[in-house]
Order: C-alpha cells, then structure tokens, then sequence
C-alpha cells in the first residue's frame, strides 16, 4: 500500500504534466492563428493606401478643374487636368 504523501505527489505531477500539455496545444494554436491575421492586416494596409492615393488624385483633378473654370485660356492648365485625369 502507497503511503499518502506518496499518493499526493503523484496527483500533483499529473496536474502539473496536463497543465503543461494544455500550454503547449494552447500554444501551438495561437501560434496558427497568427499567420491569417497578419495577411488580413496586409490587405487592409494595401486597401488603406490605396484608398489614399485614391482622394489625393480627387482632390488633384478637383484643382485642375477648378483652375480650368477660372482661366480659360491657359493650356498649361489642360495639359494638368489631362495628366490628373
């Protein structure tokens, strides 16, 4: 017959050993679930960029325009609001 400390000792490791098997599976599946969230991340900063350069030639034609409708004579201006266009 065991004897209790011996008993206590062994249920002691058990909990220790399934708790590091929990840490390492919890472990190993965070570590999979990094790899799509960095790729999501990448196409919304392709998509934000995108959407910047996107304004910023908006808001390019809308003072070609706007400089357009103000000197009418001037081809430079044409040839700007062509290059922006």
């Amino acid at each position: 017959m065991r004897s209790l400390s011996y008993k206590i000792g062994l249920g002691y490791v058990v909990i220790i050993a399934i708790n590091i098997a929990i840490a390492m599976f919890s472990i190993y599946h965070i570590n999979q679930l990094g790899s799509p969230v960095d790729r999501i991340l990448q196409e919304k900063y392709q998509n934000v960029t995108a959407a910047e350069n996107m304004a910023l030639a908006l808001e390019q034609q809308n003072r070609a325009v706007a400089n357009f409708i103000e000197t009418p004579g001037d081809s430079s201006l044409l040839s700007n609001f062509a290059t922006y266009r």
